[in-house]
């Protein structure tokens, strides 16, 4: 799925909902978009998709890393305000296997010595999410935009999610505009965890699955036989 919010002024991002509505089209997923990308929404529908992107505003927080927060639209919320804070995702299961963070210092926090980065990525890892796209600055929108239809056309493709990454910004730097090669507007992007195609684990999953199967069905023949075999 993919969020995309709409913002009054001076918040507003021109991009993020088109951009949403091109990704669901190469992935074939649902977007939600201006008033629906509520973060009501959101809590109610997140565990039912295998990849989350979130074209927003990410706010960090250095000081208190629980309080850095994704602004939804908040206009639609009955229950809640429209910020997703990092304390909020501790407290959550996330079972996706890929979440995007097209947001602003997503993955920007202080480093905490035996912790890492305290960041919105590191909350959405805890929440359990084994792969994070995330940003370690402000993200230029137009570019993000380029970077990110590219990046889900690989994925798309079955390549591993690096390699779709690394693969889209040396796309993206062939054919940019000279004032948009320096690596401000595309090396924000990294990916931290689970580095395989999507799909791959479900598929894993399947196969340890047959060969215990396999396994137990053998060991009740043979269970079977020597029970037949003491019987003569």
């Amino acid at each position: 799925m993919a969020f995309a919010p709409s913002y009054d002024e001076p918040l507003t991002l021109s991009l993020n909902q088109p951009q949403a509505t091109e990704i669901c089209q190469i992935i074939e997923g649902d977007a939600y978009l201006g008033l629906d990308a509520s973060e009501e929404s959101f809590k109610a529908v997140v565990n039912q998709y295998d990849i989350l992107h979130l074209g927003m505003h990410g706010i960090a927080n250095v000081e208190n890393s629980l309080y850095a927060y994704l602004l939804f639209n908040s206009a639609s919320d009955s229950m809640e305000d429209g910020k997703l804070n990092a304390y909020e995702l501790y407290n959550m299961q996330i079972n996706a296997q890929l979440t995007v963070l097209a947001a602003c210092e997503t993955g920007f926090g202080k480093l905490e010595k035996g912790e890492g980065i305290m960041s919105l990525a590191r909350a959405f890892q805890y929440a359990g999410c084994p792969s994070i796209v995330t940003s370690l600055w402000k993200a230029d929108g137009r570019s993000t935009g380029d970077l990110m239809m590219r990046f889900y056309t690989y994925l798309d493709e079955g390549e591993n999610k690096s390699l779709a990454l690394q693969r889209s910004q040396k796309e993206f730097l062939k054919s940019a505009p000279p004032d948009q090669t320096h690596p401000y507007y595309w090396a924000t992007f990294i990916l931290i965890g689970d580095d395989q195609p999507i799909g791959s684990n479900k598929l894993k999953w399947w196969i340890l699955g047959g060969g215990i199967l396999i396994l137990l069905c053998w060991g009740s023949w043979q269970v079977r036989a020597l029970s037949l075999k003491s019987d003569t």
